[in-house]
């Protein structure tokens, strides 16, 4: 057989064809990972052999003649025909994966035209398969389709309404729906989204309020999406926003934008990709256009004491009764400052408040930075962003600065006047156990060179305002003993009778104790009567409480203030004497010309009860004899 003439055709009214995949896509998207089967029957032809096949087989004479050896049985050209398909012996195929060769073939029987190929495939995939038609005269015609896999439908996440800088949220604040602006997010990585639609309808009757549908924002580059957090870009095809915001302006013009309170309203959205796989998402809306009730807010733990004053920074703070009975509670927001703030106040975080929190919790701790009294409010939201009046603690004052105490007076008592000092500045300590300041040279130098002794006891006695020159200053710095631990206070009976003054600028006193020791290192635990509480913060008056004539006894004062912070002294050593000092019944004076001299032996006054000398000798003339009578 010759042939120079024919041709190899395509028939357009057939078609190469991914016959698994989707026919809504073209035949261009497979939505499945099973088989892949390919399609070409009938679109390749040779223009010759399509009319008249000279390939068929050869009817044998209607005699019978010919037989035999003078028969061609194979061979190129057998008499009982060549099998082809309109002049094509054969059609080999190759299947690619991004220019990578997954299997290449040719088909057994080339009538049926068309093949199935088992291979593992995965969503997102690009395939090429390519077809090669070969005739009798070995002419070759090839052709290629390109086909995508994605059997993943669409996602569609984070559906809810957007207010005031919060999302998600599932309630209305308003009869308005027309006021709703609800967002949510679609992406689809392997074929892209091709149409979104939306939906809005009653929750009980299935009643339609509105619907419609929404573009797809493409991105121009690759490069373009990369700068962009809800941007992505698909195996196939551009580009795109996954974030879309839907306002609800069209009900107005339906004249179906208000609802009714309390009632409950499904939204509703469908997003169909280019595979045409679809997915639906949607909730429930419910419409509350009332706010949440306030409640009572407290500083201390839940279901503990209301707290007034407190010396740590970090407060426990509760807050109950906000209820909101169709939507609830969302979140709270919780603002610390001087005063009591307003709604307006927290939203916008005025600077005059200290701290700021939002919370979930009923309670939380605040921390307070400076001293003075902080009031908390608390202002709650419901699940449609709509706050309750603001509710005001009554206030908590930190106080880190313990009580003060001073001007102790212990009524009867006496002391040996003594000098002490007090960050270098000389008192003299009277009798009566007030102070006085001294100033002067010798003061100074004195209190250079004897350190600070008891000063805490020093700083209890009342000043006395009285002004020593510098002479005198200078005397009773050099003459009088420094003021040391061991120095006695006296009583002259057991009847105690102290005052002091409290000072605490923040807090108020809460109680005061005090207690007895022997020694001044019993003051955490006194040894002769422990602490009692005092039924006034400021004074104690008691007598015969076991204190013996001629016992030393220390007297320990314990204030406590309302931020529990602890203010203590020690007076002491104490010493109670209730006899008389002894005395000689008469004294011998001498008269020489006009002074008088009285003179006594050593030990002649005496006091059995008191480690110090006798403190005075006062003398008075009551008889007296001369030598001319």
């Amino acid at each position: 057989m010759f042939d120079n003439s024919s041709r190899i055709k395509i028939n357009h009214l057939k078609f190469l064809r991914v016959i698994s995949a989707s026919s809504q896509t073209n035949y261009t998207w497979q939505t499945n990972h099973k088989q892949m089967c390919f399609s070409w029957v009938d679109r390749y032809y040779n223009d010759k052999f399509i009319s008249y096949n000279l390939l068929k087989p050869i009817k044998p004479d209607s005699y019978g003649s010919i037989s035999g050896v003078y028969e061609q049985s194979d061979g190129l050209l057998p008499v009982n025909g060549t099998h082809n398909v309109h002049g094509f012996t054969r059609f080999r195929y190759e299947l690619h994966r991004r220019n990578v060769s997954l299997q290449i073939g040719s088909l057994t029987n080339i009538s049926h035209q068309f093949v199935c190929l088992s291979i593992p495939v995965k969503d997102g995939d690009i395939l090429q398969f390519q077809v090669e038609a070969i005739d009798i005269m070995e002419n070759v015609i090839n052709e290629k389709t390109v086909f995508y896999i994605d059997k993943s439908p669409p996602s569609i996440y984070d559906i809810g309404i957007t207010r005031q800088g919060h999302s998600f949220l599932f309630v209305h604040s308003t009869t308005d729906l027309a006021k709703m602006v609800i967002q949510f997010k679609i992406l689809d990585i392997h074929s892209g989204i091709r149409t979104v639609i939306w939906k809005l309808k009653t929750a009980n009757n299935n009643l339609e309020f509105g619907h419609g549908s929404l573009g797809i924002t493409k991105s121009l580059n690759r490069s373009d999406c990369q700068n962009i957090k809800t941007c992505y870009c698909s195996a196939v095809g551009a580009c795109e926003l996954s974030n879309y915001t839907l306002l609800l302006n069209s009900l107005i013009a339906n004249n179906t934008n208000l609802a009714d309170h309390n009632r409950e309203y499904i939204f509703e959205v469908t997003a169909t990709n280019h595979a045409y796989l679809g997915s639906s998402e949607s909730i429930t809306i419910l419409v509350d256009n009332s706010p949440p009730t306030s409640g009572v807010v407290m500083e201390g733990l839940p279901n503990g004491l209301d707290i007034d004053y407190t010396s740590i920074s970090d407060v426990t703070v509760n807050w109950h009764g906000f209820i909101d009975h169709e939507s609830g509670i969302r979140f709270y927001l919780v603002g610390v400052a001087r005063i009591c703030l307003t709604v307006d106040d927290i939203e916008r975080k005025n600077e005059s408040m200290f701290d700021f929190k939002e919370t979930v919790d009923s309670s939380l701790v605040i921390h307070l930075l400076q001293a003075g009294k902080y009031f908390v409010t608390v202002v709650a939201y419901n699940n449609a962003m709509e706050p309750s009046k603001p509710a005001c603690s009554d206030g908590v004052t930190l106080d880190k600065t313990p009580p003060y105490i001073s001007n102790v007076n212990l009524s009867r008592a006496q002391i040996a006047s003594s000098i002490g000092c007090i960050n270098g500045t000389a008192w003299i300590i009277r009798e009566k156990m007030t102070r006085v300041q001294l100033s002067s040279e010798a003061c100074s130098k004195a209190c250079r060179e004897n350190s600070d002794r008891n000063l805490n006891f020093l700083n209890l006695l009342p000043k006395e305002v009285v002004t020593y020159d510098q002479s005198i200053s200078n005397f009773l710095c050099k003459r009088l003993p420094k003021y040391n631990n061991e120095t006695v206070i006296y009583l002259s009976s057991d009847e105690l009778y102290l005052t002091w003054d409290i000072n605490d600028d923040l807090s108020q006193i809460d109680e005061a104790y005090m207690g007895f020791g022997s020694i001044v290192g019993s003051q955490n635990l006194p040894d002769i009567i422990g602490y009692k509480k005092l039924e006034h913060n400021n004074q104690f008056r008691e007598r015969h409480l076991a204190l013996s004539s001629g016992m030393e006894f220390y007297i320990f004062l314990k204030v406590i203030n309302k931020a529990s912070l602890t203010a203590s002294i020690s007076i002491g050593p104490i010493l109670i004497d209730e006899t008389p000092p002894q005395c000689p019944a008469e004294i011998e004076a001498f008269i020489d010309k006009e002074n008088v001299t009285v003179q006594w032996e050593n030990n002649t006054f005496l006091d059995l009860d008191q480690k110090e000398p006798i403190g005075s000798v006062y003398f008075r003339i009551e008889k007296y004899t001369t030598n001319d009578n």
